[in-house]
């Protein structure tokens, strides 16, 4: 199993299944459209990435969607059963109406202050000394995961925090490649 990408925000490990400009970035734009019923791809590199991992979550977490198309509600769900994972959906948004479609936005200034404490974790009881496993589905510019690590980072508790992204995209913003960051 090859990793497509691996590095830390933070002390926090991130890993990247797969190139947002590729086959499996072709197969989560289809799953989003409805244009298939089940992206076998994805749920395959997460059965090989969890299994070759040797490590127990025991907490599955996922950014939520601003567009309501549940289709990170339905890799949680899928992954809180497959690997007896509590899902909690305790990543929120404040504010929904507010907040744009990250990728629409074409600098690093206008993600990061479009994102900026767009988001709640409510019922963070239940993370003390726990190892969870936190989903998203895109990494570009990295501003929502940095968002939700520096909420993370404010709890007064052990945790052990670990970020799956399905697909990541080499992509400059302002003449600053992310790949190389």
């Amino acid at each position: 199993f090859d990793i497509y990408k691996k590095f830390y925000i933070d002390n926090i490990s991130i890993t990247a299944l797969g190139d947002l400009d590729k086959e499996l970035g072709d197969e989560l734009r289809a799953f989003k459209r409805k244009e298939i019923d089940f992206p076998i791809k994805i749920i395959e590199k997460i059965k090989k990435y969890y299994e070759e991992h040797n490590k127990k979550f025991d907490i599955i977490l996922y950014v939520p969607s601003n567009k309501n198309n549940g289709v990170m509600d339905f890799f949680a769900d899928y992954i809180s059963k497959e690997f007896s994972i509590k899902k909690y959906d305790s990543i929120k948004y404040k504010n929904k109406k507010e907040v744009k479609e990250q990728k629409f936005l074409e600098t690093l200034k206008e993600r990061s202050e479009n994102i900026k404490d767009a988001f709640e974790i409510v019922s963070t009881e239940e993370f003390e000394n726990k190892n969870i496993l936190l989903i998203d589905d895109v990494y570009a510019s990295g501003e929502t995961v940095k968002e939700i690590i520096k909420i993370f980072k404010k709890f007064n508790f052990n945790y052990n925090l670990e970020i799956l992204i399905f697909c990541y995209r080499n992509h400059f913003f302002n003449g600053i490649c992310l790949y190389d960051r």
